[in-house]
């Protein structure tokens, strides 16, 4: 049962404080990303959040406060989690689905707006822009990190240097894609992603398809023949 909206007889719904605030931010996130958070105003959050600004100089005294609650809040993207399997955490497929998953949210369009919103008020706020990419790349990283040591582990010959192959599978998996959404140069497909990451895989010596992953060939001839 929802419990945050109350009935009232003959009357329009009436939302508790926890929904209204989330009407709020969510109806900023909107004005924010359509123009920019430097042409929105108080006014035009109000009207999107379908409330007077009475209503919601109440909850924020600002813009400012607006922003910051929004970046902060519950209902930011969540990073997605990709569970390994307990009795096979050096799985190639499982670095090859961490990648595509996390490649897919990074490049996802309400993703790249916030992203692009962030970027162009970080002088402004840069301890909530380092929190945002602390939350998102920053996790990315250490997500590589842990199923590349994990490989290297179990001896795949291309993660021999696992950490230091963590910045070339970022770069080659939302590099430039990530800065070609940013400038909205190009929306990416899933195939796109996929096609994407199979390359990638080949930095740290795997192949694979959908479906199936196996260590690349090597070439078998002796040194200098």
């Amino acid at each position: 049962m929802n419990t945050n909206l109350k009935m009232r007889p003959g009357r329009p719904l009436a939302y508790s404080t926890m929904e209204r605030r989330r009407l709020i931010l969510a109806a900023a996130e909107r004005v924010f990303v359509e123009q920019g958070y430097g042409a929105s105003t108080m006014e035009e959050i109000a009207r999107a959040a379908e409330m007077s600004k009475k209503t919601l100089y109440q909850f924020f005294s600002d813009k400012e406060a607006v922003f910051s609650e929004l970046l902060q809040s519950e209902d930011m993207p969540e990073f997605p989690e990709i569970e390994a399997d307990a009795n096979d955490p050096a799985s190639a497929l499982l670095l090859r689905d961490t990648l595509i998953t996390v490649t897919k949210f990074i490049l996802d369009p309400r993703h790249v707006a916030l992203t692009r919103l962030v970027i162009a008020e970080a002088p402004n706020y840069p301890e909530l822009a380092k929190s945002f990419y602390n939350n998102y790349i920053e996790r990315f990283k250490t997500t590589l990190r842990d199923r590349l040591l994990e490989l290297e582990k179990a001896g795949v010959a291309g993660a021999a240097s696992a950490v230091a192959m963590v910045e070339p599978l970022v770069g080659a998996t939302i590099g430039s894609s990530h800065m070609m959404a940013l400038l909205r140069c190009q929306e990416f497909t899933a195939e796109d992603v996929e096609n994407r990451v199979e390359l990638a895989m080949k930095l740290v010596g795997i192949e694979c398809t959908k479906g199936s992953c196996r260590e690349a060939a090597t070439d078998p001839s002796p040194a200098g023949n």
